[in-house]
């Protein structure tokens, strides 16, 4: 009897542990992604375009709720998601 309750403990540790293991690596994404949004903000700058792009703003919303679809995630759930992502992308004005 114990052993039946110890295996799923086990396995829920395990579990927990490989969620801890992908939320590191989104973080780690996030975090590219943030350095990739400066880098192209930067050439913005440079080269005189305008830093705010609300067409590239919604091609990234599309994508992001067809791949969510694609993967069988809530598409506006994604979408709110992303529009977070995007906000944490913003240059600091």
């Amino acid at each position: 009897m114990t052993t039946q309750i110890q295996a799923p403990v086990k396995d829920l540790s395990s579990l927990r542990a490989q969620v801890e293991e992908l939320d590191q690596h989104i973080i780690s994404l996030l975090r590219a992604r943030v350095c990739l949004a400066r880098e192209i903000d930067q050439a913005k700058r440079e080269t005189g375009q305008p830093v705010a792009d609300h067409a590239q703003e919604a091609v990234v919303m599309r994508r992001a709720t067809g791949f969510a679809r694609q993967m069988e995630l809530d598409p506006e759930m994604t979408r709110e998601i992303y529009w977070k992502v995007v906000a944490l992308c913003r240059p600091r004005q």
